[in-house]
């Protein structure tokens, strides 16, 4: 497998002190098969030297002047590009080999961020027995610092952050990636942990409320087992509130029994709004249409006992009775009713609710939006505005009927984007 190698290269300690040496002798250990040597103005003699003392060839190596040897964030710029350089060559990350045994402090760290930063296989640093403050000459040892643990919790953050921005799967996958015996024992509970509520919260997006339950609870049945400080504070931002989690569940039970709840409403719409924080609008569109169409079953239901998969029409006033008698269902023998027929027949049992609907043009508009759009029947995607304003009109239509449905929403909401208790106060006064 073929190898590149990085190596600041610096003075010396001493003017009686020749660097030459030693980092000749880590570049021969290594046997790169392109060198590149960090210096700056003034070590660039020394790494003219190292590189004649290895008689390579120019096609070899290269020697990186360094803008500023003691600005840690320009070295970090510049060796990054080089590396960059290196990457088109093509090397891998995992085959560039890094020595920061030279070189001023500033040099060292640059190198060092920007070789971990894009994860290089191996560190080195020269070592041996010292004689003041030098290492002896013949008495070097390299030591070989294989930077994988840091990588390890650079993936752990990374998993979180990915949760925090609804990427459950994408930070399930990170974890499986993870090796644990890489980790101090809190970073280890703390990777097992998040795991678990990666795959809760999956659940919960997916609308699989008992599923998220089990794992929800899973995870926490064992909290008092968690002893770090650090790892509860990282955890805290996923904990949900007292009985709401068995809430979720109730979510869950109704909608297997096809039992719609004002609880089931707000979480509908909740899911919109990470949709629409996605940035994913159609996807946000849908839920709001389905929840529409929701709202009306739901006010049928819990007003007048009539459910749009099978609507007596004993229950419709005489005089409206002909135009649902068209909707039977020729198979199951049932009256089948769609969004806007449930809409329709909200006004026809005299509930202002449907005449409401019926008479908003804005609202008939956006749905006639999500109609064109791309995961509907059209082919035009659906814009941030148009989702906000359909937003709006779904949410002031419920409100008629569930007075409390943003505080629900709020309550039952990831426990990480629920807004903060004044914002939402703030709000509610501007809109009256």
């Amino acid at each position: 497998m073929k190898k590149a190698m990085i190596v600041t290269v610096g003075t010396g300690t001493r003017p009686d002190v020749d660097i030459v040496k030693p980092l000749k002798k880590t570049i021969d250990d290594s046997r790169p098969d392109y060198l590149v040597l960090v210096a700056t103005v003034e070590s660039i003699p020394f790494a003219q030297r190292v590189a004649q003392g290895l008689n390579i060839s120019s096609d070899q190596y290269m020697i990186l002047s360094l803008t500023d040897g003691e600005n840690v964030q320009e070295i970090f710029r510049e060796v990054n590009t080089c590396l960059r350089r290196l990457f088109l060559m093509g090397y891998e990350p995992g085959q560039v080999v890094g020595d920061f045994t030279s070189g001023t402090k500033a040099m060292s760290s640059g190198a060092v961020l920007s070789l971990v930063y894009n994860s290089c296989g191996t560190l080195k640093y020269i070592t041996g027995v010292r004689k003041n403050g030098v290492v002896v000459n013949g008495s070097e040892k390299f030591l070989i610092i294989p930077p994988s643990s840091v990588y390890a919790l650079r993936d752990l953050q990374g998993m979180r952050r990915l949760m925090i921005n609804l990427r459950f799967d994408s930070a399930i996958q990170v974890s499986e990636g993870i090796n644990p015996h890489l980790l101090a024992p809190p970073e280890q509970q703390l990777r097992g942990v998040l795991t678990g509520l990666a795959k809760a919260y999956r659940f919960w997006d997916l609308f699989d409320h008992r599923r998220f339950r089990g794992e929800y609870d899973q995870v926490w049945s064992e909290e008092e087992k968690i002893m770090d400080t650090w790892v509860t504070r990282e955890l805290e931002v996923f904990k949900l509130e007292e009985g709401i989690s068995q809430r979720i569940t109730a979510i869950g039970i109704a909608l297997d029994q096809r039992k719609l709840t004002e609880d089931a409403l707000a979480d509908v719409f909740n899911n919109s709004e990470r949709r629409l924080k996605e940035g994913k609008y159609d996807d946000a569109v849908a839920r709001l249409y389905r929840l529409t169409e929701m709202f009306a079953q739901w006010v049928l239901m819990e007003h007048h006992g009539i459910s749009t998969d099978d609507v007596p029409l004993e229950k419709i006033p005489a005089s409206s009775q002909q135009k649902y008698e068209k909707d039977r269902d020729n198979k199951s023998g049932k009256i089948l009713v769609g969004l806007h027929k449930a809409y329709e027949l909200l006004a026809d049992l005299g509930n202002n609710l449907g005449q409401r609907f019926i008479g908003d043009d804005t609202i008939q508009g956006l749905l006639k939006d999500r109609n064109n759009s791309i995961l509907a029947h059209g082919t035009k995607p659906v814009s941030r505005e148009a989702c906000e304003a359909m937003k709006e009109k779904v949410v002031n239509l419920i409100r008629e009927a569930i007075p409390d449905f943003l505080q629900r929403c709020q309550t039952l909401q990831f426990p990480w984007l629920i807004e903060k208790k004044e914002t939402h106060e703030f709000v509610e006064r501007r809109r009256r």
